[in-house]
């Protein structure tokens, strides 16, 4: 005699089980002209201050498999993912030299070098195109078509410091919450941090957007504590500018905005620019 099916089993089946297709969310056109030319991802995680990062505290889960499906499909590798017992150790010295090699100008013209914040001093050196596809930024050694979907970063452009994703946000932020799009909220007494970048020597402007940043206290300072001179200081409701000079190399520089106000400030976006003549 055949089997008949609960309807109530059915149902709750369809409840657990719903018929939805995945839909990969990088969408850009310029994600399958890399494939065509690329095969493999890198993940770079922060200016080669922490190779022990692991993948999944720069990026959520999402991104990452993401990225897998895309890899997946175009057969192509990736220098990390999400799982268990891998071999950490071997891995933080692979990144390590990879960021050597980038800094030296060896290129793998094979790869997308896809970074979780804007290495400044990596992107005025010009060893790497970098290109903004689907809010990720990623470095190439060649140039994609001028017809495609990104942004690309153009030589004298102010470089964006803020990570790409919210995990990240959250531990440059001390009393304070990051929001999906990126924005950081710092409440009374809290403190913004970070990005811990290096830079060379040279004269740099800072500008710092948001709301209700006028009560605040503002500093550079390094990964050993030194304090910087910030020249020439704008402060408004929504603006914060001044420049900083540095006379050597300087490794885990913070732009650091403490808020005194009674209410919540916003953070929006944190640039760093270079003085054009040098």
């Amino acid at each position: 005699m055949e089997k008949r099916r609960s309807s109530f089993i059915s149902k709750q089946r369809d409840n657990y089980l719903p018929k939805v297709r995945y839909v990969n969310p990088l969408h850009s056109d310029a994600w399958d002209e890399l494939a065509e030319s690329k095969d493999k991802l890198i993940f770079m995680n922060g200016d080669n201050r922490n190779n022990a990062m692991s993948l999944i505290h720069a990026m959520e889960r999402p991104q990452i498999y993401s990225f897998a499906d895309y890899a997946y499909e175009n057969e192509m590798k990736m220098s990390d993912f999400y799982y268990a017992r891998k071999d950490s150790e071997c891995m933080n010295i692979t990144r390590s030299r990879i960021w050597e090699d980038l800094y030296a100008g060896n290129i793998d013209e094979k790869a997308v070098y896809i970074f979780m914040e804007a290495p400044a001093r990596l992107i005025w050196l010009k060893t790497l195109n970098y290109y903004w596809i689907d809010n990720y930024l990623v470095g190439i050694g060649n140039e994609l078509s001028d017809s495609l979907d990104y942004v690309k970063y153009e030589d004298g452009d102010p470089v964006s410091i803020l990570p790409i994703t919210t995990e990240r946000a959250i531990d440059y932020l001390n009393h304070g919450a990051c929001d999906g799009d990126g924005v950081r909220v710092v409440y009374p007494g809290g403190k913004s941090y970070g990005p811990c970048i290096s830079l060379d020597a040279g004269t740099y402007k800072i500008c710092i957007t948001g709301e209700n940043l006028m009560n605040t206290d503002i500093c550079c300072v390094d990964k050993d504590d030194k304090h910087y001179v910030l020249n020439n200081p704008e402060i408004s409701q929504n603006q914060i500018v001044y420049e900083v000079d540095l006379e050597k190399l300087a490794y885990g520089i913070e732009f650091i905005v403490e808020n005194n106000s009674g209410k919540d400030i916003q953070i929006h976006d944190i640039t760093v620019e270079k003085n054009a003549g040098e």
